[in-house]
């Protein structure tokens, strides 16, 4: 499965490796929740939001 140009960034790769590995566990209609943030801001309120339909 392609998500993105394979010239992308070391970590651009290691984000499409992930995605790769959650496709095999998600099932049709089923969705994950892939969230970062620094140490200690966990509990802040989050700034944004992307939805990626893969």
């Amino acid at each position: 499965m392609e998500y993105v140009n394979t010239s992308t960034s070391a970590e651009s790769k290691k984000l499409i490796e992930l995605y790769k590995v959650m496709d095999g566990y998600i099932e049709k209609g089923d969705f994950y929740e892939h969230y970062s943030c620094w140490v200690d801001e966990e509990k802040k309120k989050r700034e944004g939001e992307v939805t990626l339909q893969l």
